[in-house]
C-alpha cells in the first residue's frame, strides 16, 4: 500500500489503529496517513467530500502518470469511493436534558456529601438502618422469580451482543473427515488410509456499517435488558420497604391506641371514685365512659384492618 502511494507522490505513514472512543472492544483497522497539501482533513468536514477532491487531483494529473501508475491508481480509486460511504443509518444522538444551573430550597442550608460516605445506591434501603428491612428486601430480591426471569434475559442479551461482534472476524469452517480401505489384488492386501482437512474461509467487509449497525442494535437491546432489571429490582424493593413501613405504622398505632385504653380506664376509675365520694356529678363519669368505650372501639377497628 505504502508504494501505491508513493507512486501517486503522496506521503503516507501506514499504521493500526483502535478504537479508543467506545469501551467495547472492536477490531483494530489498518489505516494511512497521507499528506495532501491545500486538501482539507477529513476529519474536518465531509470524508466524501475529502475523497472527491483527492480524486480530483489525481485524476487532472492523470495525463502525467505512465501505463503502470494508471493502472495503480484505478483499483485504489475505487477503494477509496466505497469506504467514502457513510454506514447505514443515522448515529444515535443522546437528547439533552435541561438541568437548572442552581436549586431553591427556601433558605434550607443543604449539607454537602460525599459519594463515599454513602451506601451504595443499589441497596438504598440500607440507608434507613433497619435491620428487619435488610433482611426482608434481601429475601424478596432472591426468591422473586420475576426478578430471575429478568436477569436471565439480561445474560442472553449480553451473549447475543458478544456473539454479533464475531461478524468483524473472518469465519473458517473445518470439516475434516478419515477413511481406511482395504483391497485385494492377487492374492496382496493394500491397506489405504486417507485423510481429509477442506477448510473453508469467509469475510464478509462491512463497506456499509451494516455489521457495526448489527453490533450497535444488540449492545442497545442488553442495555435496555440491563435496564428493565434494573427498574424491576427498584419495584420489589419498594415495595418491601413500603408495606414494611406500613406495617410499623400499625404497630405504632396499636401501640398508641393500647395505652390509650389503660389511661381512659384508669381515669374512669379515679372518676367514680370521686363521684362516690360526691366531688363529682355523674354527668363527669358518663363523659369518661363514653371515652374509654370510644378508644376501645378504635382498637379493635384497627386490629381488624
Amino acid at each position: 500500500m505504502e508504494r501505491i502511494f508513493r507512486v501517486l507522490g503522496l506521503k503516507v505513514k501506514m499504521g493500526r489503529k483502535f478504537r479508543e472512543s467506545n469501551p467495547k472492544f472492536l477490531p483494530p483497522m489498518p489505516v494511512a496517513t497521507a499528506h495532501f497539501p491545500n486538501i482539507s482533513s477529513p476529519h474536518s468536514g465531509n470524508s466524501a467530500t475529502f475523497v472527491c477532491e483527492v480524486l480530483k487531483r489525481w485524476f487532472n494529473s492523470a495525463t502525467s502518470m505512465s501505463p503502470r501508475s494508471l493502472a495503480t491508481l484505478l483499483p485504489l480509486s475505487s477503494v477509496l469511493l466505497i469506504t467514502a460511504c457513510k454506514p447505514l443509518g443515522p448515529n444515535h444522538e443522546t437528547p439533552e436534558m435541561k438541568l437548572p444551573a442552581s436549586f431553591s430550597s427556601g433558605g434550607v442550608k443543604w449539607k454537602r456529601q460525599s459519594p463515599d460516605s454513602l451506601p451504595s445506591p443499589r441497596a438504598w434501603w440500607r440507608l434507613y438502618g433497619d435491620g428487619t428491612l435488610n433482611s426482608l428486601v434481601d429475601r424478596a430480591l432472591s426468591n422473586n422469580q420475576e426478578l430471575a426471569g429478568a436477569a436471565a434475559r439480561v445474560r442472553q442479551a449480553r451473549s447475543l451482543s458478544a456473539a454479533s461482534r464475531g461478524r468483524y472476524f473472518p469465519t473458517i469452517d473445518l470439516n475434516p473427515s478419515a477413511s481406511r480401505s482395504k483391497s485385494r489384488v492377487q492374492d496382496v492386501s493394500t491397506i489405504q488410509n486417507n485423510f481429509s482437512v477442506p477448510a473453508d474461509l469467509s469475510y464478509e467487509l462491512d463497506v456499509w456499517g451494516a455489521v457495526r449497525r448489527q453490533v450497535e442494535s444488540a449492545d442497545a437491546s442488553a442495555d435496555a435488558q440491563q435496564e428493565n432489571f434494573n427498574a424491576l429490582k427498584l419495584t420489589i424493593a419498594s415495595e418491601v420497604a413500603q408495606t414494611y413501613w406500613a406495617l410499623r405504622a400499625v404497630d405504632a398505632d396499636r401501640a398508641l391506641l393500647t395505652r390509650a385504653v389503660e389511661l381512659r380506664r384508669k381515669a374512669f376509675s379515679l372518676l367514680r371514685e370521686q363521684r362516690d365520694a360526691g366531688a363529682i356529678s355523674g354527668l363527669d363519669l358518663s363523659r369518661a365512659e363514653v371515652e374509654v368505650a370510644t378508644a376501645e372501639a378504635d382498637k379493635i377497628q384497627l386490629d381488624q384492618d
